[in-house]
């Protein structure tokens, strides 16, 4: 099937009042593996235009897509959605796996679901954290493998302007596996792991940067160090959630990461801005580290990572900070770890990472009736790549 740029834009205009932009999304999302369902609602909606306008399915999604990016574009609005950051890119050679840093960056557009190749960034780096912050894509710290440490530079992009990279102000304390979210048009980091060669320890320091200044500030610490560890902003609060403790308060001494100190929490830790000050919330129902999250219509969606039996898993949990309980979610189609994940109008998407078979992308409508909502892949990636991270736009 191939997409119809070349319809004329009345007819894009015509199709495009006839049906709600969140109904393209959804069409774009779950056209190729929900054949029967979409094409019923086509056909329904079908019967109501000109015989001119009347389209089959596949002819109908494709040019739906096709008149909405044209309506954007026309309006100055249109860009890919979805960025992939960096990440450790998987070679084989001699019958061995070799991961080296990488710098790619690649974008996704959930309308054509085509993967597409944006400008590298400066600095290769794997687990390290991407925001959608001020109009920018935000790719933060991370480690270099070349360098053999944890880093702490700050990099940036405009979608709409993405031929360059803008290097900003470093992070005060390098870290990788942390936790990173945009708030209020600022950047906030917390937790992770600080590594200079074979001494390495976890971090409980949270960092905030301001575009307009430049500058980064400190804010308050977490009770303890933990890595490996997701961080989302839900209605002005900050919430960290899951990865690794330390065992004990060994700041920067070097740790032995074996399987006694790499062991995943439950626990759910929230930041009032407000008060500023750091509370428990309730904790998943599965303890997990190197996992993702995103945030979807107020709640926090989250999945995969490396459960306390030490395997990888494909468990998604959603968290409802109104009501502060966890509810569980259907499975990803893949176990994963060190992923990336996004949202993008109500669909979360999830991207590479360590997998043990399959696609390196799907993607999740989360309905109403959870029951009937299912995973389905996405088109891969060129490369499988692991410790990357994810940010959407739009």
């Amino acid at each position: 099937m191939v997409l119809n740029v070349y319809i004329s834009e009345a007819v894009c205009d015509e199709l495009l009042r006839f049906l709600d932009p969140r109904d393209v999304a959804w069409l774009s999302t779950v056209a190729r593996s929900t054949q029967q369902e979409v094409g019923g609602l086509l056909r329904q909606r079908d019967l109501q235009l000109p015989e001119d306008l009347r389209v089959n399915f596949n002819d109908g999604y494709f040019n739906i897509a096709a008149g909405f990016i044209l309506l954007l574009q026309r309006e100055g609005s249109y860009h890919p959605m979805i960025y992939a950051l960096g990440g450790g890119s998987v070679t084989s050679a001699a019958g061995s796996l070799h991961v080296s840093d990488s710098d790619t960056v690649s974008s996704f557009d959930p309308f054509t679901r085509i993967w597409a190749s944006c400008p590298s960034m400066p600095t290769p780096r794997t687990h390290h954290c991407a925001a959608a912050v001020d109009g920018r894509i935000w790719a933060v710290g991370g480690v270099s493998r070349v360098r053999d440490c944890a880093i702490a530079e700050v990099e940036s992009f405009d979608p709409t302007r993405p031929q360059r990279w803008t290097s900003h102000t470093p992070m005060t304390q390098p870290r990788h596996s942390f936790g990173c979210t945009g708030l209020d048009g600022k950047l906030y980091v917390v937790g992770g792991e600080y590594s200079v060669g074979r001494a390495h320890g976890r971090i409980g320091d949270m960092e905030i940067f301001d575009p307009a200044t430049n500058q980064w500030t400190a804010g308050p610490s977490l009770p303890r160090g933990r890595n490996r560890l997701t961080l989302e902003a839900v209605n002005g609060k900050l919430f960290v959630i899951g990865g690794c403790f330390d065992e004990e308060d060994d700041g920067y001494e070097e740790v032995n990461y074996g399987p006694s100190a790499e062991i995943p929490t439950d626990a759910v830790e929230c930041f009032d801005l407000q008060t500023g000050l750091w509370s428990p919330a309730a904790p998943m129902k599965i303890p997990r580290s190197g996992h993702a999250s995103t945030v979807v219509n107020g709640c926090v969606i989250v999945m995969g990572g490396v459960s306390q039996d030490g395997h990888t898993t494909n468990t998604v949990e959603c968290f409802n900070p109104m009501s502060n309980t966890w509810t569980m979610l259907p499975s990803m189609i893949f176990t994963r770890e060190n992923f990336g994940a996004a949202t993008w109008k109500g669909t979360v998407i999830a991207v590479g990472g360590c997998m043990l078979q399959g696609q390196n992308g799907e993607c999740f409508r989360v309905l109403p009736t959870q029951e009937e909502a299912s995973w389905v892949p996405i088109p891969d990636m060129e490369d499988t790549r692991l410790g990357l991270c994810v940010a959407a736009t739009g």
